[in-house]
């Protein structure tokens, strides 16, 4: 009789602790309702977009009429329509993908970046990401326009060059419109000279 009892006991424990663990499972904020897991990323401006005497970061000119980045040439390439495409909701905590003065040129250490992204996205090949150009306000808007679209491109051409197809990317320009900063002080210049990366799902 004690056997039977100590047996119908452990039984009732043992459906509790399932239970109990298939609603914490279920109920887990941080597992994406996708399925997709965050990858680890260092989302902080590199210590290059932050120096005191550098002419090139600090400058209020206009240095080379947004010359050529290192990853595309200027009206290579038009900004496509991410409008039919849905941003997926939960944060894969992509990075911000920080310029300096006046270029498209990727950097190293948002290379470093960017080669985690394309990792992950060879991984989960449903997904596909809009990327955004932007700019700070020295310039023309016309200008900003343009260089916030090589901006974008020069993301996507950077991906695709590590083995993400480029129809999994769209991409589009806000210039100066949109800063992360308000002012213009060198620390929001160097926070509004960014790429942002938006997962979605492709339609």
């Amino acid at each position: 009789m004690k056997t039977l009892s100590l047996l119908t006991c452990s039984a009732s424990a043992l459906t509790i602790l399932l239970t109990a663990g298939c609603e914490s499972t279920d109920n887990n904020p941080n597992i994406p309702p996708s399925g997709l897991t965050p990858p680890t990323l260092q989302n902080t401006p590199p210590v290059a977009l932050t120096p005191t005497n550098d002419p090139e970061f600090n400058s209020g000119e206009i240095s080379d009429n947004g010359g050529p980045g290192e990853f595309g040439l200027p009206g290579e390439e038009v900004a496509t329509d991410p409008s039919d495409w849905t941003p997926i909701a939960e944060d894969l905590g992509f990075p911000i993908i920080y310029f300096a003065y006046d270029k498209d040129v990727i950097g190293a250490n948002e290379q470093a970046n960017l080669d985690i992204v394309a990792n992950y996205m060879q991984e989960n090949p449903e997904l596909g990401l809009i990327i955004e150009g932007h700019c700070d306000d020295r310039g023309s808007a016309e200008y900003n326009r343009a260089l916030g679209e090589r901006r974008a491109i020069a993301i996507k051409d950077y991906l695709t060059a590590n083995g993400v197809a480029s129809t999994r990317f769209k991409t589009v320009s806000f210039g100066e419109e949109n800063p992360a900063i308000d002012g213009q002080s060198l620390e929001a210049y160097s926070k509004n000279r960014r790429g942002i990366l938006i997962p979605a799902t492709m339609r």
